[in-house]
């Protein structure tokens, strides 16, 4: 099941919702990476690998507990594009102005369709330090049998969330792409 976007209060609703087993949030938004307008996210990486499954060409799910407050994940074409390695630096500028500088503890491969993830991750500690007024970009939600009825529920009652369930959502977050 996926949320998407939604407030961090709207997500910890969700996320508490009877029938609900575990959740993992992924905040984004844009930022300056290396002087060129991006999209960074925020995971949370005690669950993400749960939900998410990283192809690693440098680093594995322990990187993941590396991130702390200045680490970063980048994907395969970004780290090459801009001549990056494990431990290489990369600076963020957030719209507010804020300047970081990140390490990078991890490269993987998203899949070509729909990565989800931005270019350049970091922890939802550090996303949320930086970043003023952090919004998820989705709510990833294991749930058992029973589940569906109350998420529709709260989904219903929510305005900024929409739900999405099992085989309907790769066919919802594709529905704008047309193949050429």
């Amino acid at each position: 099941r996926a949320a998407t976007p939604s407030s961090a209060p709207t997500a910890r609703t969700a996320a508490s919702t009877s029938g609900v087993k575990a959740a993992s949030h992924v905040r984004a938004d844009q930022a300056l990476v290396q002087g060129e307008e991006n999209t960074v996210t925020g995971v949370d990486p005690a669950t993400i690998a749960r939900f998410y499954t990283f192809k690693w060409t440098s680093g594995s799910e322990r990187t993941l507990g590396q991130l702390g407050t200045d680490g970063a994940l980048v994907t395969k074409s970004y780290a090459e594009g801009e001549h990056l390695e494990v431990g290489s630096s990369v600076t963020v500028t957030t719209p507010s102005g804020a300047k970081q500088a990140l390490v990078v503890r991890g490269i993987y491969d998203p899949p070509s369709a729909n990565q989800l993830l931005g270019d350049v991750s970091v922890s939802q500690q550090a996303f949320d330090k930086a970043f003023e007024n952090p919004k998820n970009k989705f709510t990833f939600l294991a749930t058992d049998a029973g589940a569906d009825q109350a998420l529709k529920a709260a989904a219903k009652n929510i305005s900024d969330a929409k739900l999405h369930t099992g085989a309907a959502y790769p066919k919802d977050a594709t529905k704008d792409m047309a193949i050429v």
